[in-house]
């Protein structure tokens, strides 16, 4: 202690180089203050020093050191390292920052008072490590070849409600991955995705990003994510839940998307609170996206009011049982780009045009594959091959052979039971209904 408040003092009485920079170490995080910024530290005794009107009590104080380093104003950096962290403070934010590192998980509190936006450049590796930070003030955030594993929240959660600027730094690749293991689901923004961004976020800078949402969602905005031109390459490489979920509206005018997920691949929710004439709306002016699902009953792209894309390259392939691959309740606009959408599913009925394409308007024909359609009733079996067998063997053949339905239940033997009412798929209200037919002639 005697030996930090005299250097102190010393260094009170004789200053230092002006390029020169005042570290006061508290744990992992350090201060650092250029010369002018020194120059009105004050003394309570022997207990504490404040310096740019921030306390620091002695006891709290590990190391102090002029080093030949300059610390631009208004950033904070954090570096990882396997199990531990460090982080920057710059002497001119001293006052408003508050830091807390507990191995290589870092918390970060910006006081209200903050007068300007903060850069917060966050780098390196480690398998056990997460961000937060929550203020009051926009802020920019870059990574700068950052890799985040965090066992049991959000690799990176900021729950700064205003504007954030995130800065994929050129040349770098960037990964972040969430987990559940130790903790329980509260429900909360940290365990809902491996990125979350409470407030809208602005995307820039060329380099890569990777997303791994092994609990639920891989990146969770709760306002509008705006992806500028020039933007590198943003990846979900996997989604428990939907790729991106985003709240007030998604506009995409450049870079690469690539999303791999269960639930929807872009999910677009208006929001109640924005009177943003794009809410509930999703873009796409440009760029590449891909986009693949796998879940039962999910969407490619979804939005709450229209769906407008006017540019780009948009692939859009989704795979799972009652999927589609574009929903919106609007009008879906598509103007310009390429888009391609695939959608697979299985054969859910069997019925011969007999019964399905009659011209002279005979409801007792017509009602049977209806019904079958939107009921479930009718002949039943485990497969379409199935129930081709049925007719066959009772000499239905062509147009002739009766509706019927597959049927997945395994107590009245693949649903040949008349009151089975366990089906693949059924038409309900709002299903989007195609028909086509060929003929030679």
């Amino acid at each position: 202690m005697k030996r930090i408040i005299a250097s102190l003092l010393l260094l009170a009485c004789f200053g230092w180089a002006g390029a020169q920079t005042l570290n006061v170490v508290t744990g992992d995080v350090t201060y650092a203050f250029t010369c002018d910024q020194t120059d009105d530290m004050e003394f309570t005794g022997t207990q504490s020093v404040t310096i740019c009107n921030r306390e620091f009590f002695v006891e709290e104080i590990s190391q102090m050191a002029v080093v030949d380093e300059e610390v631009s104003d208004n950033t904070v950096s954090i570096s990882y390292s396997g199990a531990t962290a460090k982080v920057v403070v710059a002497g001119n934010i001293a006052q408003y920052i508050n830091a807390e590192v507990r191995g290589a998980h870092v918390r970060i509190v910006a006081d209200e008072l903050l007068p300007d936006e903060v850069t917060y450049t966050l780098e390196g590796a480690s398998s056990d490590g997460s961000f937060f930070m929550d203020g009051e003030r926009k802020a920019v955030f870059i990574l700068d070849g950052l890799s985040l594993n965090c066992p049991d929240s959000a690799a990176v959660n900021i729950q700064c409600g205003k504007l954030i600027t995130m800065v994929l730094a050129e040349g770098t690749e960037n990964e972040l991955a969430d987990g559940l293991t130790s903790v329980a689901d509260d429900g909360s923004d940290a365990h809902k995705a491996a990125l979350v961004i409470n407030g809208h976020s602005e995307w820039e800078g060329s380099g890569s990003l990777t997303l791994h949402g092994n609990v639920k969602h891989g990146f969770l905005a709760d306002e509008y994510v705006l992806l500028n031109n020039g933007l590198g390459t943003l990846t979900v490489a996997t989604a428990v839940g939907d790729g991106f979920h985003v709240n007030e509206y998604f506009l995409m005018q450049g870079g690469t998307v690539n999303i791999t997920a269960i639930g929807d691949g872009i999910d677009v929710g208006a929001k109640s609170s924005s009177d943003a004439e794009e809410n509930g709306q999703l873009m796409i002016a440009g760029g590449t996206l891909s986009v693949q699902t796998s879940g039962v009953d999910v969407k490619g792209m979804k939005c709450d009011a229209e769906m407008l894309i006017s540019g780009g390259t948009n692939s859009v392939i989704v795979t799972g049982d009652g999927s589609k691959g574009l929903s919106a309740p609007g009008a879906i606009n598509i103007t310009g780009g390429k888009t391609t959408v695939v959608t697979t599913g299985e054969i859910a009925t069997v019925s011969g045009r007999f019964y399905t394409m009659d011209r002279d308007k005979r409801w007792d024909r017509v009602e049977a594959a209806y019904n079958c359609y939107t009921l479930g009733e009718g002949y039943k079996e485990l497969s379409a091959a199935d129930l081709m067998k049925r007719a066959r063997e009772d000499g239905e053949t062509d147009e002739f052979v009766k509706p019927g339905i597959v049927a997945e239940c395994s107590v009245c033997e693949g649903g040949k039971e008349d009151s089975c009412s366990v089906f693949r798929h059924t038409v309900h209200d709002g299903d989007a209904v195609i028909f086509f037919n060929f003929r030679p002639d």
